[in-house]
C-alpha cells in the first residue's frame, strides 16, 4: 500500500519540476503540453489514490483516498477548462501570454488552484491518516505475535 501513496505523491509533484525544468508554459512541446502533462498526471494521481483506497483496511485511509481522488478530479476540470482557453483564442502556441487571458485567470483560479490546494492538503491528511493506521496495524499484528508465543 505505501507504493500507492509514493506514487500519488509523485504524480502530484511531478509536474511541477517537470514544468520548471523545461520552462513551463514556455516550453518546447508550448502551453498545450503544460496542461497535458498536467492532465496526464492527475489522472494517474486519482488511479494510484484509488487503488491505495482498495488495498486499504482502513475506513479514515479509504476515506481520505478518495478525497485525494476527488480534489484531482477538480483540479483535472480547471486544467481542462484552461486548456479550452489556451485552444481557443489565440492558439496553442500562445505560451506565457495565456497567463494574462482574463478567462483563464477565472479558470485557475475558482478550479485548478483550489483543486491543487485541496489535493495537497487531502494528501498530506491521507500520509498522516495512513502512517497512524499502518503504526497502529503493525503493532496489532505484533502484540498478537507476542500472545502466541
Amino acid at each position: 500500500m505505501t507504493r500507492w501513496l509514493v506514487a500519488t505523491w509523485l504524480a502530484v509533484l511531478v509536474p511541477f519540476g517537470l514544468a520548471a525544468a523545461t520552462g513551463g508554459p514556455e516550453a518546447p512541446w508550448g502551453h498545450v503540453g503544460f496542461h497535458l502533462a498536467y492532465i496526464t498526471c492527475a489522472v494517474a494521481a486519482i488511479v494510484f489514490a484509488l487503488l491505495l483506497r482498495h488495498t486499504s483496511r482502513s475506513r479514515a485511509t479509504r476515506i481520505a483516498a478518495l478525497v485525494v481522488a476527488a480534489a484531482q478530479g477538480l483540479f483535472i476540470l480547471g486544467q481542462a477548462a484552461e486548456l479550452a482557453v489556451v485552444f481557443n483564442e489565440p492558439g496553442p502556441d500562445i505560451g506565457e501570454q495565456a497567463l494574462h487571458d482574463p478567462t483563464h485567470d477565472l479558470v485557475s483560479t475558482l478550479l485548478t488552484a483550489p483543486g491543487l490546494l485541496l489535493t495537497v492538503i487531502a494528501l498530506i491528511t491521507l500520509t498522516v491518516v495512513f502512517s497512524h493506521t499502518s503504526r497502529r496495524a503493525g503493532s496489532d499484528l505484533a502484540s498478537t505475535s507476542h500472545g502466541d508465543r
